[in-house]
This record gives structure tokens, C-alpha cells and sequence, in this order.
């Protein structure tokens, strides 16, 4: 089969479970706060279509520029259709969930090529299109998240086909789309068997302008927006932190009287950025010891660290939520479904754990018992596999080739 041939199949085949989701998709939560959120898009990415250059800077979200650009002509697309701000944000759905399902033929290709009957592999990559974390209103209006990790994902697999150039393009774009992704480096510069410098130097290249652009175009907006994400005190029930923290009741005077809510905050007057410094330095820590702690693993393993370490940034956030867990979850899905034979289980018992404990769970403490119970055997489990190997190891040169046309 010719190159764009393949390409182009990999394409539909690509824009099949995308377009499902945007369909799928009922509601967009952040996407339509505005500024309110420091988080959402919007105001960016319509300044962006009017040409309004400085206005995009001024109304900057703290999201990087990845997401907005690659989203900007699918929503340009949308209003030729419809002035409905809802349409807009399905297409850019539909483009970020499109870069997903791109990986996923890749990710279906190498885990053939391994063995992986075909059925089970196409099956575990649609999953990571579409599951019940991202179908609904799931994903909170962060189809980013879909985007980053596809894109981080992408990084390791192009440095264990010894290609560290396109790793560090990927990393680099990766880097600009949202600001858990530097944890990507660490696995990314481990998988890169030669060429580590120069992945790094690329990186930084695709990642500094995508990243730095908005904030020094504009430093008291990004100021602005950062502060109403930095300066989050509340914890999550699903964050390592929950059990930690300390309980606040506030009077609210809502229709009908006054009535009392209880919240849970950070302990000793901790704020997000204050305790976001602990998710890449337990990132290096973890990287630091999986390199030296075995010299026979599946090189492909680099994918279950990626995994590692995007689940430990989940838990370690004090304003963590189920649609941070999608990165993690891809990155799940293409390790399982690339190493081991057969139905990725893991991965399905997670987002069923996850789905199910959010979203059907309506009391505190089996939510946070659940959750805290099921994410601390997750990480032992993945730490003891990853630092040990395990049975089922394959020959990664047997793998097939990403294609240069996997999009950013």
C-alpha cells in the first residue's frame, strides 16, 4: 500500500470515533465561562478568527497555544453553519479527539505487528476516543486534554523508533498545549536511545514560543488568569490531598435564606501553585529510579512510565477531576495494548473505577475511600511492573513505523 494511501485510510479510520464524540458531546462546562474560569479558550480563539491579535493576548487562557490553533479553523468551520457557540466547541472536539484517533491507528499498527489480534487492538484504541470519561459533557470543555495526551504519547513512541527529531516536535507541541505536560519529558528522554540532545534542543525550539507566546504579549492578563488557577485553595474529593484536608463552612444567602456549605481546603494556608512543584519533581524521582533500576525491560515500558506519571499528576492536584484522567488513561491504553497480549484490563478496570466512583458514588467517604484505594494500587501496581519487567516482554524493532503525517 502506497504511504498516502495508508495515510489517508489511517485518516478515515481516524475521523470515525472523533466524529462520535463531538456528536456525543452535550455540554461544554469551561469552554463558555469566559475569563471566569483563567482556563477557557474562547475568548481567545474568537478573538483569533476576527484578527484581533491583541485582544487574543488580553483574553489569553493558561492553556498554551497548541489547543488554539489547531482549533481555530475547525470553529471557523462551525460558524459557516451555525453562530452557536455549542457547534463551535463540538468541532473542536472533533479536532482535538481526531490527533487521538490518529495515535490510535498508529498505536493499532505496532500492537499487530507484536502479535495483538486485530479486533483487541482497534478495539482498545477506539477507547481511547471514546469512554465514559469523555463522552457526555465529561470533558468539562478540555478537549485539550485529549490533544496533550495523544501528543505526549506520539513524543515516546517517535523516540523508541529512534526518530528524535520528530520526539522533541511532538514533545515541543505537547509542551504548549497544557501545563502538566513537562512530566512528558522525563519518559520521552528516557525512550530516546541516541540523539537525546538534539530531542531536547527541538523540544524546546516547538515548545518555547507555543508556550511563552501569550504571557510575554501580554504579562498582567496571563498574570490575571494564572492567579484564578494558582491561587485555588479547594481540594477535590478525588486528590491524594482530600484526606488532608481541612474542613471550612461558609453562609451563602441563596433563595429562601441563608444556608450553610462546607468545603475542603489545602492545610497550613497552601495553594495550588504553592503544591504543583511536587508533580514534576516526583516525575524526575520516578524517571531517575525506572532508569536505573533494570536493563532488560521492553523499551516500550517508557509508555507505562508516561502512564505512571500522568496518574501521579491526577492525584497530586488538589483540583483534580475525571477529565485530567484521559491523558493518563491513553497513555494506558497504547502501553497495554502495545506489550501484553489480549483485552487491555487494566485499562477498562480503571475507567470503569473512575467513571463509576465520580459519577455514581454521591456520598464523601466511599468516594474518597474508592478513589484514594483504587489510584494507590494503580501506582503500586504500575511501579512494581515497570521497576521488575514483566512476562510478556516483545521485540519493539518489530514495531511498525510512525507516519510522518501524524498531525499536531
Amino acid at each position: 500500500m502506497k504511504p498516502t494511501t495508508r495515510i489517508s485510510l489511517g485518516l478515515l479510520a481516524a475521523s470515525v470515533p472523533a466524529a462520535a464524540l463531538a456528536v456525543e458531546t452535550t455540554g461544554s462546562v469551561d469552554y463558555g465561562a469566559g475569563m471566569k474560569t483563567g482556563d477557557s479558550p474562547l475568548p481567545a480563539i474568537t478573538a483569533l478568527l476576527h484578527g484581533d491579535l491583541a485582544g487574543m493576548a488580553h483574553q489569553q487562557p493558561v492553556i498554551g497555544l497548541t489547543s488554539i490553533l489547531w482549533r481555530a479553523p475547525f470553529v471557523a468551520l462551525a460558524s459557516i453553519f451555525s453562530s452557536r457557540m455549542m457547534l463551535g466547541y463540538q468541532f473542536g472536539v472533533f479536532a482535538c479527539a481526531l490527533v487521538v484517533g490518529w495515535l490510535g491507528v498508529v498505536v493499532a499498527g505496532k500492537a499487530h505487528a507484536r502479535g495483538q489480534p486485530w479486533p483487541v487492538a482497534l478495539g482498545a484504541v477506539t477507547l481511547m476516543v471514546l469512554s465514559p470519561l469523555t463522552i457526555g459533557a465529561r470533558l468539562g470543555g478540555h478537549p485539550e486534554e485529549l490533544l496533550a495526551g495523544a501528543l505526549c504519547v506520539g513524543a515516546v513512541l517517535a523516540a523508541l523508533d529512534d526518530r528524535p527529531v520528530l520526539a522533541g516536535a511532538l514533545l515541543g507541541v505537547a509542551l504548549g498545549t497544557k501545563q502538566w505536560t513537562p512530566v512528558a519529558v522525563v519518559p520521552v528522554f528516557i525512550a530516546c536511545r541516541a540523539g537525546r540532545l538534539r530531542m531536547l534542543a527541538v523540544a524546546a525550539a516547538v515548545g518555547a514560543p507555543l508556550a511563552l507566546a501569550l504571557p510575554l504579549a501580554d504579562p498582567a492578563a496571563f498574570s490575571s488568569a494564572a492567579k484564578l488557577i494558582g491561587n485555588l485553595n479547594e481540594v477535590s474529593m478525588l486528590s491524594w490531598w482530600f484526606p488532608f484536608s481541612v474542613s471550612h463552612t461558609v453562609t451563602v444567602q441563596v433563595i429562601g435564606g441563608p444556608e450553610t456549605a462546607t468545603s475542603h481546603l489545602l492545610p497550613f494556608g497552601l495553594t495550588r501553585t504553592k503544591v504543583f512543584w511536587l508533580i514534576p519533581a516526583v516525575a524526575v524521582l520516578v524517571g531517575w529510579r525506572f532508569q536505573r533500576s533494570r536493563t532488560d525491560r521492553d523499551p516500550a515500558d517508557a509508555l507505562g512510565l508516561l502512564a505512571l506519571l500522568v496518574l501521579l499528576r491526577c492525584t497530586l492536584d488538589p483540583s483534580n477531576v475525571s477529565y485530567y484522567h484521559v491523558p493518563f488513561v491513553i497513555a494506558l491504553l497504547a502501553w497495554e495494548t502495545i506489550t501484553r497480549r489480549g483485552l487491555p484490563l487494566i485499562s477498562l478496570l480503571t475507567i470503569a473505577g473512575i467513571w463509576g466512583l465520580e459519577y455514581h458514588v454521591f456520598t464523601t467517604t466511599p468516594l474518597v475511600l474508592g478513589y484514594v484505594t483504587m489510584t494507590i494500587g494503580l501506582t503500586t501496581y504500575l511501579a512494581l511492573v515497570l521497576l521488575r519487567g514483566h512476562p510478556h516482554r516483545r521485540d519493539l524493532d518489530q514495531a511498525v513505523e510512525i507516519p510522518q503525517a501524524l498531525p499536531a
